[in-house]
């Protein structure tokens, strides 16, 4: 759940900084232009609303982490009392690298969203500045 939520974590921060960026905050085109030219609508997140999220996931960060943290403290409890005896910082480890490998494709899958959100930004901008300069419909 650490990994989900910083991977959420990194992709509202991209919102974010590109929202700081670009000074923009909301979508520059609309909905019907964004469907005639095959982009997507999700870039221009209010800033209010891309702040509120990061404060949510940042809250759901501390509060999971310090689940993992009692958790934690309990497996070296119970292992100090497993016979035969079993290192829990071993065991915490490889479970760790186990669940990190198996959420490999959800690592791929939030790289593919951030790789989007910045190619959406460049195609608002191109389709905004061919609008402004007011083609007729023969152009």
């Amino acid at each position: 759940m650490i990994y989900y939520l910083k991977l959420q974590q990194q992709l509202w921060q991209d919102y974010y900084d590109l929202g700081i960026k670009d000074g923009v905050w909301a979508p520059r085109i609309s909905k019907v232009k964004a469907k005639e030219h095959n982009t997507c609508l999700s870039y221009g997140r209010s800033e209010k609303f891309v702040e509120q999220r990061q404060k949510t996931i940042q809250h759901q960060l501390n509060r999971t982490e310090n689940e993992l943290q009692q958790h934690l403290h309990h497996l070296a409890e119970w292992t100090d009392k497993a016979k035969p005896s079993i290192d829990s910082i071993f065991l915490s480890t490889a479970i760790e690298r186990m669940v990190k490998n198996a959420q490999h494709r959800l690592n791929v899958e939030f790289q593919h969203k951030r790789i989007m959100l910045k190619l959406d930004v460049d195609d608002h901008h191109l389709i905004t500045s061919v609008y402004d300069l007011e083609p007729t419909e023969e152009q």
